[in-house]
């Protein structure tokens, strides 16, 4: 959100500094693609169009090649050739440095945004749920409108086509390959937001009898045809942008955390009134990263207010604040000139390894040891009927088989961490190990705090006791309380009559 600020700010120039080589921070390897392959793939520029894009004397530059040989001081000399965009988020936003091991200094222009960006999560939250809920409406609904007019816009450009049908048409080879399905399956995991708190803490906002199976089934239609539609807009812009530099698709995507700082904007730069475009998108980026982060900090200032009510449910103003100025302290570590190497980091190691454990061990521990006919009478005591056989094997069965095969997977696929060409030492990759670990401690801390506290005078008694349902563990509207005691009542019986 930093970084998509910053930008935003940057959109509104005369004109859009990663558009051109012409910029204080530029190199000689700087190119514009679009320029490069102007009319004709084959087509080698002459020294004169060189120096219009990079603005160096011409006696220095002889020619750009498919090798980018640039002539210095009358030798030749072999350069990795770079976009404007890319010499624009390496060599401006980030100032990145040679690797993890050189954090730098704190770029002061990301410290700002960073600021600005955890100010406006705040305001977001200063009334709890209800002001945010009300920003949800318009933070949910403007990143579709936005996204409609881009791929209205984007549909009228030449290439379009293209784009979609590389997008849309499947590789019918690629699907005999395991990889893919396992790539596929963790990213519909990770895009439906599972294991990381925010969907059970937004839904203990809701009516005790609200029709939360409805929810169900229409949170994850609306997640891939959210992400169907989104493609949509992504990849008619780069078939826009393969077909003005006269390259297959391939070539113009990229991977990592900078995709959306290079590609999307060298597209949007290629379009009539491009300010007006980059300052659509990156609205359009702002708002979806605010109500992701906003659900966040909701989901953590929850737990801390739940975990001691008495003494912070009337300052809860307090724990927002504290809660987004600590998260403003951490984030500093990424807005450093080398912050985006310790970013891969937490990317790389904390998402893959410990949230697809958590949510293993959520639905395990629901279907086996709360216990499936318990679920079933408490949700049958939210929506007034009983739910159908089949939601118990899924929850038993085949989502956590799922999961589990899906982290595997993960595990299995799951290399050193890298940014671009950089590798990172040893004790960088402890970092990331330590932080995907530390996450899963509470598990069985927690385990042991239970058990220590359960009656019984054996182990095996403090664990039979400490796997049944907590007494504190029912319903906060005291007008259906009633209705679950005898909820209970029932099961009970039931026990008894099986035993």
């Amino acid at each position: 959100m930093a970084w998509t600020l910053y930008y935003l700010v940057m959109s509104f120039s005369a004109k859009l500094p990663w558009s051109h080589c012409g910029n204080t921070w530029n190199t000689e390897a700087c190119y514009s693609r679009v320029t490069f392959y102007s009319d004709d793939a084959n087509t080698t520029l002459n020294s004169s169009n060189v120096l219009a894009d990079v603005g160096y004397n011409s006696s220095n530059v002889s020619t750009l090649g498919n090798n980018s040989s640039i002539m210095a001081n009358g030798s030749l000399n072999e350069v990795e050739r770079k976009t404007a965009t890319e010499e624009f988020w390496e060599r401006n936003v980030l100032e990145l440095t040679n690797g993890v091991e050189e954090p730098g200094q704190l770029r002061w222009q990301l410290v700002l945004t960073l600021f600005a960006a955890w100010t406006v999560v705040f305001l977001c939250l200063i009334k709890g749920i209800k002001s945010s809920g009300k920003v949800m409406y318009v933070a949910a609904t403007m990143p579709y409108l936005l996204l409609l007019v881009l791929l209205i816009r984007g549909c009228t450009l030449d290439g379009a086509l293209d784009g979609f049908l590389f997008y849309a048409v499947p590789k019918w080879e690629k699907l005999g390959e395991f990889s893919v399905w396992g790539d596929a399956a963790v990213q519909m995991f990770y895009s439906a937001g599972m294991g990381w708190g925010g969907i059970s803490t937004l839904a203990s906002y809701n009516d005790f009898h609200n029709n939360l199976k409805r929810d169900a089934i229409i949170l994850p239609i609306l997640d891939c045809l959210t992400s169907f539609f989104a493609g949509c807009v992504i990849f008619v812009n780069l078939g826009y942008m393969a077909h003005t530099a006269k390259l297959p698709i391939d070539d113009v995507v990229s991977d990592g955390p900078g995709i959306a700082f290079m590609v999307y904007p060298e597209a949007l730069a290629q379009l009539p009134l491009p300010q007006l475009w980059s300052v659509l998108f990156f609205v359009m980026f702002f708002t979806v990263g605010l109500d992701s982060q906003i659900v966040h900090v909701q989901t953590l200032t929850s737990a801390i207010i739940d975990s001691f009510p008495k003494q912070l449910i009337k300052r809860q103003l307090l724990v927002t604040g504290s809660t987004c100025f600590l998260g403003f302290l951490l984030g500093l570590s990424c807005v450093t000139q080398g912050g985006v190497y310790f970013l891969q980091i937490l990317d790389w190691y904390c998402a893959s390894i410990a949230v697809m454990f958590l949510a293993l061990s959520e639905v395990v521990g629901l279907a086996w040891v709360y216990g499936i006919r318990r679920f079933y009478s408490d949700i049958e005591l939210m929506l007034g009927h009983r739910l159908s056989p089949i939601w118990r094997i899924f929850w038993q069965f085949i989502t956590p088989g799922i999961i589990m095969f899906v982290w595997f997977f993960n595990l299995a696929q799951l290399s050193p961490v890298t940014y671009g060409k950089v590798t990172y030492p040893t004790w960088a990759l402890a970092i990331g190990w330590v932080i995907a670990i530390a996450s899963l401690i509470p598990l069985p801390l927690c385990a042991l705090i239970e058990l220590r506290r359960a009656d019984g005078r054996t182990l095996l008694q403090k664990l039979k006791e400490s796997l049944k349902p907590s007494v504190e563990w029912k319903p906060a509207n005291p007008e259906v309380l009633d209705d679950y005691y005898k909820m209970i009542q029932r099961e009970t019986n039931q026990d008894s009559e099986y035993k």
